[in-house]
């Protein structure tokens, strides 16, 4: 039982806690667009079968589809941006876990789980 257990959990991701911060209006909409025409990943992502687009610290985890849990809630999510080199570690620096595209989000604490090894 208990190897099962752990081969479970092993194959999910999860990051957090962390606070989010809200993306400028449109923002990672618009980021999520220029990335698919240009052939930057998220190809075949349809990006209105999320609740919520966002951006995090690591880039290997562009393209990552998961949940994201906050104000005790789950909302479906992926992952269309990262920090670039010019700002590395800001995040981190600051406390947070993610930017988010949906203005309500924007108080809470949240982590955010993927399945696979992203």
């Amino acid at each position: 039982m208990s190897a099962l257990l752990i081969a479970l959990l092993s194959s999910f991701l999860i990051l957090g806690p962390g606070v989010l911060a809200v993306a400028e209006a449109g923002c990672l909409e618009r980021v999520a667009e220029r990335r698919q025409a240009a052939g930057w990943g998220l190809a075949g992502a349809d990006l209105e079968d999320f609740d919520v687009l966002i951006a995090v610290e690591n880039c290997a985890q562009l393209g990552a589809e998961g949940v994201l849990i906050a104000g005790g809630q789950v909302y479906t999510a992926l992952v269309v941006d990262c920090e670039n080199a010019e700002h590395a570690g800001q995040m981190a620096e600051r406390g947070l876990l993610a930017d988010v595209s949906r203005g309500d989000l924007g108080r809470y604490g949240a982590i955010i789980v993927w399945a696979g090894s992203r």
